[in-house]
């Protein structure tokens, strides 16, 4: 497979007629919005193409919606948005009416059961699921007593839904725990997890689904991925059919920081350590 680096989207997009991009790493820090990504967006909706925004934000998407115009971009340069929370939203619509669920994580993150019909819990140990969008009481570290929680429901095998498979994110200067890095740890002690969001297949069928009511026939190979992480975006481009464009300044950049003039070889190495290689990288979207 051959890795191309290109300085601009612009010179891949000819061969696509649809883009997905990530949200987090890609067009904004958490803190600051990256404007020359959110203009190569707009150029690629000019051109014709249509333009998903996916995240593995465990919101729905009118909330990430607020967050763009908040961050100073009032236009919509997108076509769709989805998140990983609508998905959890459909689910628990679908397959948890009159469900005791104990959420874990934010209170912020509550909307994503809009419209469900569930019960709150206050024991992990007393409900019939537990859906985690994120750690308890913040996202630095995960407390001594959370960890013991996590052990005491992963012993009676409670359901557990990550509502984002993220293990880490960057926002601003700092890197704070997901609800990925709890999942991996309910696993390790023996519960049973179920994951909405990228690299899994929801979400990429429900961006298939909206493409189809835009500009029917649009096929996975006329699609390209656009992202900054291995093993959620450009792994789970590649699992659905899909060309991917990897964003060194985002998750991963530290690799590349240290030996900014062998960044080339490192990426090679780290893609073939995970196991994935996207068939283009850039430093930033513009």
């Amino acid at each position: 497979m051959y890795l191309v680096e290109i300085d601009k989207i612009d010179e891949a997009l000819y061969n696509y007629q649809a883009v997905i991009c990530d949200i987090w790493g890609v067009l904004h820090d958490g803190v600051t919005l990256h404007h020359d990504a959110v203009a190569a967006l707009r150029r690629a909706k000019a051109k014709g193409k249509k333009v998903i925004l996916l995240t593995n934000a465990p919101k729905c998407s009118d909330v990430i919606i607020n967050r763009f115009a908040k961050m100073g971009a009032k236009d919509a340069f997108w076509d769709a948005v989805v998140t990983s929370g609508d998905t959890v939203n459909h689910y628990l619509i679908q397959n948890a009416k009159g469900k005791k669920v104990f959420h874990w994580g934010l209170d912020d993150d509550r909307g994503l059961y809009a419209d469900t019909d569930v019960t709150f819990v206050n024991n992990p140990l007393e409900s019939d699921m537990i859906v985690c969008t994120g750690l308890l009481h913040g996202t630095s570290e995960i407390s001594i007593t959370e960890a013991k929680m996590i052990q005491d429901a992963a012993e009676v095998k409670i359901p557990f839904l990550c509502t984002n498979p993220d293990r880490s994110v960057r926002v601003g200067d700092k890197f704070e725990f997901c609800a990925g890095t709890l999942a991996d740890l309910y696993i390790e002690l023996g519960g049973s997890v179920e994951f909405f969001g990228k690299p899994y297949p929801a979400v990429y069928e429900r961006c298939f689904e909206l493409l189809d009511t835009m500009k029917p026939n649009i096929m996975p190979q006329d699609i390209l991925v656009i992202g900054d992480g291995l093993n959620t975006d450009i792994r789970g481009g590649h699992q659905m059919g899909m060309d991917t464009v990897l964003i060194k300044d985002g998750l991963h950049q530290e690799l590349f920081k240290a030996k900014p003039h062998d960044a080339f070889r490192i990426l090679r190495e780290v893609c073939e350590l995970h196991d994935v290689m996207p068939e283009y990288v850039m430093s930033v979207l513009k």
